[in-house]
């Protein structure tokens, strides 16, 4: 098993250009074929962006064919790829195009700037029923010879599992971390479980159940990382309802605003 079919947002945007540079470095590496996606959303109204309907048109046109010009020079080099564009959120339109597509590439947080072409990472998470890697601002490329999997045993993080096992199977050195508070540990997690079958995909595996130390798990795993050197950390998205992360906090909205390495998320 392995990833064929990457899809990558494209604007033009100074990080987007970082994204899409990287995602041809991805494709080249998984001799994978490269998706590119550029969408603008239309809102002609005045008072929300300054803009005349005309204007808006011709602005959408114009920010659509400086994004496939980008792909289509960064991408040059790749054996297999395919253009896709259309008008609407872009976040809407990544997950219309996810179809065809094994693995999602956007950005962490970093907001574009133009508003109207970016995607909201979250909103691409919730959505898109495909596996999304978000990269951190000023990113090199992804290498994945070291990842951070912050283990729970819940839906997401089960397919997470399955959704992560290309770049698992791949890498030099996985840790598999349960975070645990204190007094409340527990062996019957699904960890040693979950370890076994990795191992059967002869992904070179540690597994450790780690005591939290930080306000959240997400700042346990970017610590865990940073300790090893790794640029991935592959996680669960929103394994409780949003407003309640949003209100509480929570793995997913930690990692989304602070990672400073390559997030892998399954939702």
């Amino acid at each position: 098993m392995t990833f064929r079919n990457l899809l990558v947002h494209v604007d033009t945007s100074s990080e987007g250009r970082s994204r899409l540079v990287n995602a041809t470095h991805l494709a080249r590496k998984l001799d994978a074929r490269l998706i590119g996606v550029g969408a603008v959303a239309y809102e002609p109204y005045p008072d929300r962006t300054g803009m005349s309907e005309r204007y808006a048109r011709e602005w959408i046109s114009e920010t659509l064919t400086e994004c496939e010009a980008l792909f289509g020079e960064l991408a040059a080099d790749l054996n297999d790829t395919a253009w896709r564009t259309q008008v609407g959120r872009p976040a809407s339109t990544l997950c219309d195009f996810a179809c065809g597509a094994d693995l999602i590439i956007g950005s962490r947080a970093a907001e574009s700037e133009v508003p109207l072409i970016f995607a909201r990472p979250d909103d691409v998470l919730l959505s898109a029923g495909t596996p999304v890697l978000l990269q951190p601002p000023a990113a090199a490329p992804l290498e994945a010879a070291r990842i951070i999997f912050g283990w729970k045993n819940t839906r997401e993080c089960r397919r997470a599992v399955s959704d992560s096992l290309p770049l698992l199977a791949a890498a030099e050195e996985v840790k598999l971390l349960r975070f645990v508070s204190e007094g409340h540990a527990d062996d019957d997690d699904g960890l040693d479980d979950v370890a076994e079958r990795l191992r059967r995909h002869g992904v070179a595996l540690t597994v450790e159940r780690r005591q939290r130390h930080a306000r959240s798990v997400g700042e346990d795993m970017i610590e865990a990382a940073t300790a090893v050197g790794a640029d991935l950390i592959v996680a669960g998205a929103y394994g409780q309802p949003r407003v309640r992360e949003l209100i509480l906090g929570g793995v997913t909205r930690s990692l989304l605003a602070h990672s400073p390495m390559y997030v892998l998320f399954s939702h």
